[in-house]
């Protein structure tokens, strides 16, 4: 889907962010996941930051799932340049609470 984007906000991921985003870029071009001070997930961020598509934000400390979802919509209305176009928007969670059909 050409103009919907994912926004994951993630506090200390493991192993199934990496998995649920191969999952989703199946059918989604553009994730965005905000590191929302993590400091035990280094390598599931550097994994994720080589995914075509899918862009890293991060907190420099843990401020809330709220904060992390708006840095994440603050991007995209910046990214927006003002043009008034904004992609539609699903959030999900890094636990691999939300399957990639529900999502």
């Amino acid at each position: 889907m050409d103009n919907v984007v994912i926004a994951i906000p993630a506090f200390e991921p493991d192993r199934r962010l990496p998995e649920l985003v191969r999952q989703l870029k199946s059918d989604f071009r553009d994730i965005v996941i905000v590191n929302d001070g993590s400091r035990h997930a280094d390598a599931v961020f550097a994994e994720l930051k080589n995914v075509d598509g899918v862009l890293v934000l991060s907190h420099g400390e843990n401020r809330g799932k709220g904060a992390a979802l708006k840095t994440g919509f603050r991007h995209l209305i910046e990214a927006a340049g003002g043009s008034g176009t904004l992609p539609d928007v699903i959030t999900a969670d890094a636990d691999g609470q939300h399957t990639p059909q529900d999502i």
